[in-house]
């Protein structure tokens, strides 16, 4: 006996449901590695904050998710300004120890194009 759902046979569902595969987040030495090998004019402080999985101020998109990967959300802001907030779970960022103190999250703000801020919220 088949049971139907809407129209979709249960086989159906399973079959479906099987082709979605989960990706896990590439890991940080190959974003790095591939960052940099893509970018060799990349400067030596600039290249060490990546591999060391740091955002600072001034960096590009590319260089932010080689460092720390892609954010778990993004938002852009209507403005004179392109504004762009990428939030990230706290334990993407080094030193940072999430659940004990005041927030498991990280805002990256881009304006124009390059970070502009970056804090614990």
């Amino acid at each position: 006996m088949t049971r139907t759902l809407g129209g979709f046979t249960a086989a159906a569902l399973v079959l479906a449901s099987a082709s979605c595969t989960y990706r896990a987040p590439e890991p940080l030495a190959a974003r790095v590695a591939r960052y940099l090998t893509a970018n060799p004019q990349t400067s030596a402080e600039l290249g060490e904050a990546i591999r060391q999985g740091r955002v600072l101020a001034g960096m590009d998109r590319e260089q932010v998710l080689a460092a720390v990967g892609p954010p778990e959300r993004a938002t852009r802001l209507e403005g004179p300004s392109k504004v762009e907030v990428w939030i990230y779970y706290a334990a993407r960022f080094p030193g940072s120890q999430p659940g004990s103190g005041r927030t498991d999250l990280f805002r990256v703000v881009f304006v124009d194009a390059r970070v502009r801020i970056v804090e614990p919220i």
